[in-house]
């Protein structure tokens, strides 16, 4: 063979494979796409998740009669940076005596959503947040996706299946269901039905272009006096969408929820709100709050509720993290009465961009864009958020405004989607401090700015695998 011949030769199967990856990478085009059908055009309204009005005039009424100041959480996405999430999660508790607050309404957008089921739950679930982001690694997640694609082609179902991400997350979804139990549902679902705390979940459905809000109570209710096939089925539908608003589109594998006539397809909630306290929300807290003031200006003191914030007594802080010995210096660090409404909100992602040497290919751009790109959404969502606050809290109406963040001198990994136990053990070690601190709240919101970190480099090898279990952990 000629040298000319064998370059042809070579560039022809160079060509091939590239026309065959197209043609794989296109597959799904094919897809009977439900949104788009004349039917659902015409007779369906173009909205999405199954949170409505009755689930808001709920939140309206559980504010209203709670027996002392409300509490709210919002949870950030941040993908393998939830460790921060998990880590003040339980300094919170340990500082608490194992009593957080109980709150009347918490939302969760991608990895916030994964927290938000323990957060939701109480104290009692603080091990499951632990265990999720301390004793896992990136094989305990995901699967490479091409891969996973190659064992589903022709050759074993007759049928091209289309490489929709470069990671397949069905590890996680096992990983998840280890941690959250059938049992945790359906207590989710008891507290929903007895007390009518809420929880709000955020997926993005990719048809629609849509944020849609999920009530994770009203489908974990299901579960209650259900046989075990029915209990099943609501599990399997409350863990799936959680995992779809844990799937950062193009990096992990999208979740397709049967709703219309083949499902729709939702992807990671970060994709148009990292934190989320859109209007709707925002009404149904501002409605409560004041038939909850009208109500606290003519009721006698009530009696401390446990884990309420009247009753609670919290200790002295015994470490210092976050670098600052100071006494707190907001209204969020004070102690807790009980008297003052409060929205807190746990940020999981770096507030500035960390400095890396970015490598040149697509993969590495791609996922540096997207990271620059998810932490300025964040802030954007933050002063969104206080802003709603502000707005309901301006009238004469108490309130505080508590962000818990990871602080800029903080070291992180440079991608979110790759999880390094050992750093994600520091990160989560150092979050739990934090909480333990004189001051775990801040009031200011940041506005981005250069990291003070020394600059990283996205080709660097990641951190082994942790020799040791992480404590308590099986």
């Amino acid at each position: 063979m000629t040298i000319f011949a064998a370059r042809w030769t070579a560039a022809s199967i160079a060509a091939a494979c590239v026309m065959a990856t197209v043609c794989v990478m296109t597959a799904g085009c094919s897809r009977n796409c439900a949104t788009c059908a004349p039917a659902v055009t015409r007779e369906m309204p173009l909205t999405c998740g199954n949170a409505d009005d009755a689930t808001f005039a709920r939140i309206v009424n559980t504010i209203g009669r709670a027996p002392q100041a409300p509490r709210f959480l919002m949870l950030s996405g941040g993908g393998s940076y939830g460790a921060w999430g998990a880590g003040v999660l339980n300094g919170w508790s340990a500082r608490e005596n194992g009593q957080r607050p109980r709150f009347e309404l918490v939302t969760g957008s991608s990895t916030g959503a994964i927290l938000g089921t323990w957060a939701f739950l109480g104290s009692e679930a603080d091990a499951s947040a632990k265990c999720a982001y301390t004793d896992t690694a990136d094989n305990d997640v995901y699967d490479p996706a091409l891969l996973s694609w190659i064992w589903l082609q022709p050759w074993r179902w007759g049928s091209i299946k289309p490489w929709v991400s470069l990671k397949n997350l069905g590890p996680l979804r096992d990983l998840f269901r280890k941690y959250t139990t059938m049992e945790q549902v359906e207590k989710v679902g008891a507290i929903y039905r007895d007390e009518g705390r809420v929880f709000l979940v955020g997926t993005v459905d990719l048809d629609l272009g849509a944020f849609c809000i999920w009530d994770m109570g009203r489908i974990a209710e299901e579960m209650i006096g259900a046989s075990a096939e029915k209990k099943r089925q609501v599990y399997d539908r409350y863990m799936e969408i959680v995992m779809a608003s844990s799937s950062n589109p193009g990096i992990f594998d999208p979740t397709f929820i049967p709703s219309r006539i083949d499902g729709d397809m939702h992807v990671d909630g970060g994709v148009r709100h990292q934190i989320f306290f859109l209007p709707s929300v925002a009404k149904a807290i501002g409605d409560g709050l004041a038939l909850w003031q009208r109500a606290a200006s003519t009721a006698k003191p009530a009696a401390s509720i446990p884990g309420a914030g009247g009753d609670r007594k919290t200790t002295a802080p015994t470490t210092d993290a976050g670098g600052t010995g100071d006494p707190p210096s907001s209204a969020c660090n004070a102690s807790d009465d009980g008297s003052t409404p409060r929205m807190y909100a746990i940020v999981n992602l770096p507030s500035v961009v960390p400095r890396l040497c970015t490598g040149n290919d697509i993969y590495h751009i791609a996922q540096r864009s997207l990271t620059v790109l998810t932490i300025q959404s964040l802030i954007g969502d933050l002063h969104q958020a206080r802003e709603q606050w502000e707005k309901m809290v301006g009238g004469g109406q108490p309130g505080e405004f508590c962000v818990s963040r990871i602080p800029e001198d903080v070291p992180t990994w440079p991608f979110a989607d790759d999880f390094p136990e050992c750093e994600m053990r520091e990160l989560y070690a150092k979050a739990e401090q934090k909480a333990l601190s004189a001051a775990p709240w801040e009031e200011a919101i940041p506005i981005g700015g250069p990291s003070p970190l020394p600059c990283g480099h996205s080709d660097e090898p990641k951190g082994e695998k942790c020799s040791a279990q992480a404590p308590g952990c099986e």
